[in-house]
């Protein structure tokens, strides 16, 4: 029925397949389908109140592509996007910058076109019936509370956790070398760690593990980091114990570091993830690098479920393995470096 070399500009969406397919055949289209059929404009007539632009959202972050979840709104010349989880946003002139290098959301330029695009998702949003933006929980972390959409495992709410630090004292804390009789009381006796604007601070002397005295089996653990620019190195301990007259406890470490950054230690015993051979090291740094963030805040996540267990990395998956050496233990917190502050806070816990 389309004419050969017919060209159509409308603003046209995978939504209308399924209602042209139903058109196309005969059927009726159902009333809560949001497309439209595509039939009026292959027979080239004037489609009565066709939309002006389209809506998408993207919300497959932290899987492969790595691209923070937005949504948005395109028209035939603009782009506007809103990346939710960090509350930025971004619009192109798609006429002028059609590879989309600049956004010129800020530019006076643009406020009129600013406000109109901001008007066409306000009422695409509305149409579409979508859940509103969460907002971040405390400390801005990376994963906020988006039920809707949580299909990759990050979707977490706020019920259930234990806190691990409660921002104002280091109770629940020793060194790994103070005796069992001490865990129940404030221990005046740590050293190299104290507590600084609702943070842990780890200084570099001297350089031991810090041990919390309840543990777990099944957990997903998060916690932020902030690390120096460079040269560092330290990790979070977890499913950790701590024999008589040890002097390191056994367990696994979550490395956070410039080197292998997402990686899992044995602690004592090398590394399970990645393997101690160069190739694979090398291409675990390349893969893994880009998301861990010097001198900035890091979200850091592990989820232990049996022998299974998985880290991320400001919401990158950088470990994904089986090893049942430990199962149950408390979490740590290791310096291992010769210089500088190792900053945590936010340490909170999920039994599962």
């Amino acid at each position: 029925m389309a004419k050969p070399g017919t060209v159509n500009k409308q603003m046209v969406s995978n939504l209308d397949f399924a209602q042209t397919f139903l058109d196309l055949a005969g059927l009726d289209q159902p009333s809560d389908m949001q497309g439209k059929s595509l039939k009026p404009l292959f027979e080239g007539k004037e489609a009565k109140d066709w939309r002006e632009s389209v809506y998408y959202h993207y919300y497959c972050f932290p899987e492969y592509h790595a691209v923070r979840r937005h949504d948005g709104v395109r028209n035939s010349r603009y782009k506007l996007m809103h990346f939710y989880d960090l509350d930025e946003w971004e619009l192109f002139d798609l006429k002028k910058d059609p590879k989309e290098m600049r956004s010129v959301h800020d530019n006076p330029k643009y406020a009129d076109t600013l406000m109109h695009m901001k008007g066409e998702l306000a009422k695409l949003r509305k149409q579409y019936k979508v859940p509103p933006a969460p907002k971040l929980r405390k400390g801005e972390t990376l994963f906020p509370p988006w039920s809707e959409f949580g299909t990759f495992e990050v979707g977490l709410g706020n019920d259930g956790w234990i806190l691990l630090f409660d921002g104002k004292s280091l109770k629940g804390w020793r060194q790994r070398d103070q005796p069992n009789e001490k865990l129940a009381e404030q221990i005046p006796e740590l050293t190299g760690i104290k507590v600084v604007n609702g943070e842990i601070h780890l200084s570099p002397d001297p350089q031991v593990f810090y041990l919390h005295t309840r543990e777990f089996t099944d957990f997903i653990l998060e916690l932020e980091a902030k690390m120096p620019e460079e040269d560092f190195d330290s990790g979070v301990g977890f499913r950790c114990v701590l024999p008589k007259e040890a002097g390191l406890p056994k367990g696994y470490q979550r490395e956070i570091s410039d080197i292998r950054s997402g990686g899992i230690f044995d602690i004592g015993v090398g590394w399970v993830n990645p393997q101690e051979e160069k190739e694979q090291i090398d291409a675990f740094v390349k893969r893994t690098n880009t998301f861990l963030q010097p001198g900035k805040w890091n979200q850091i996540r592990v989820r232990c479920k049996g022998s299974h267990i998985k880290t991320w990395v400001n919401g990158q998956l950088s470990s994904d393995i089986k090893d049942d050496t430990h199962k149950s233990g408390t979490i740590g917190l290791q310096h291992h470096s010769k210089e500088s502050l190792y900053r945590f806070r936010n340490l909170r816990i999920l039994e599962i």
